[in-house]
C-alpha cells in the first residue's frame, strides 16, 4: 500500500526523444530541442511551467506539445507559431517567444492523469498532411521520419 500522502503526487517528465521534425532536410542538421527540468513532482492541484528552448534557421518555427502517458503512444496538447504564440486548452497553456527561442507549458491545477512525459517538438514546416500525422502519433518517433516530400 502507498504511504499515505504519495497518492496524490503527480510526475511530469520531460524528455527531448523527438528532437526536430523537419519537413525540409536542409534544415534538419541545425533544428534542436532542450528541455528542463529532467523531472518534476508536484502535489495534486499545483502548477508548473515546462520549458523547451529551441534552436533553428526557420524564421517561423511551429512548436508542438505532447503528452505521454505509461504505456500509451503519445498524444498532442497544442500547437503554436509565430502568429498563434499562445494557446490556452484549460489547464494546459503555452506561450512560444520566438526572438528567445523560448517556449513554456503552462500545467494549471494538476491531476493525477497528468502524470506522463512531456515532449517539444519543432517543425519548420506546416501542411494538413503533417497536421494529421502529429494528431495521430503511433509511435513515439513517427513523425521524425516524415519524409520531405509529404507537402509537396
Amino acid at each position: 500500500h502507498p504511504m499515505k500522502g504519495e497518492c496524490d503526487t503527480v510526475l511530469l517528465f520531460l524528455q527531448a526523444k523527438l528532437k526536430a521534425l523537419s519537413g525540409f532536410t536542409g534544415h534538419a542538421q541545425k533544428d534542436s530541442v532542450l528541455q528542463f527540468p529532467a523531472e518534476i513532482t508536484i502535489q495534486a492541484g499545483e502548477s508548473t511551467a515546462l520549458h523547451c528552448n529551441f534552436s533553428t534557421s526557420y524564421t517561423n518555427p511551429i512548436i508542438y506539445w505532447y503528452q505521454q502517458r505509461q504505456s500509451q503512444s503519445p498524444q498532442m496538447l497544442l500547437w503554436l507559431w509565430r502568429s498563434k504564440a499562445h494557446e490556452d486548452t484549460g489547464r494546459f497553456s503555452s506561450t512560444l517567444t520566438v526572438e528567445t527561442s523560448q517556449v513554456l507549458l503552462n500545467v494549471r491545477d494538476a491531476e493525477l492523469q497528468d502524470s506522463a512525459a512531456y515532449f517539444c517538438a519543432l517543425s519548420t514546416h506546416w501542411c494538413p498532411q503533417l497536421a494529421a500525422l502529429h494528431r495521430n502519433v503511433g509511435g513515439a518517433l513517427r513523425s521524425s521520419s516524415l519524409p520531405a516530400t509529404a507537402c509537396l
